[in-house]
């Protein structure tokens, strides 16, 4: 319960679509890109040349040849060459798993609160084992 409130209280306080975690990624692989990336194309398709390979991006399907984008659903950085090319959001491709809100959604429930297990109602019933492990 503790955990919940002070997971939930610390994203209330967060400012920005994406979750801390995906944006400190997502400014990483940012950078990476302005610097190891070439794009060429307009409109949702690009070819982008990378450490002498050549990748093609669709940005209207978020597809990129490296397939990082469809895995982890944050651009990849031959996605975010062309999304800067366009001058567009990079915030905006990202997989809605990573907003905020989607995260407040995870934690908006409570969890009930449970007494110390000295309280716990005594029964007949045998004592539960844990399951077998199978390997």
């Amino acid at each position: 319960m503790k955990m919940f409130i002070k997971k939930r209280n610390k994203m209330r306080r967060h400012q920005g679509l994406l979750t801390p975690e995906a944006q400190e990624k997502l400014n990483a692989i940012r950078v990476q890109s302005i610097y190891s990336c070439q794009c060429h194309g307009d409109g949702d398709l690009y070819e982008v040349d990378s450490a002498g390979k050549t990748f093609v991006v669709n940005l209207d399907l978020k597809r990129c040849g490296c397939n990082m984008w469809e895995i982890t659903g944050i651009p990849c950085q031959h996605a975010i060459c062309c999304i800067l090319k366009r001058r567009l959001r990079v915030e905006d491709f990202v997989d809605p798993f990573y907003h905020k809100s989607t995260y407040m959604k995870a934690y908006e429930l409570s969890v009930e609160p449970m007494p110390r297990q000295d309280h716990w109602e005594k029964t007949e019933q045998p004592a539960l084992d844990p399951p077998k492990l199978v390997v």
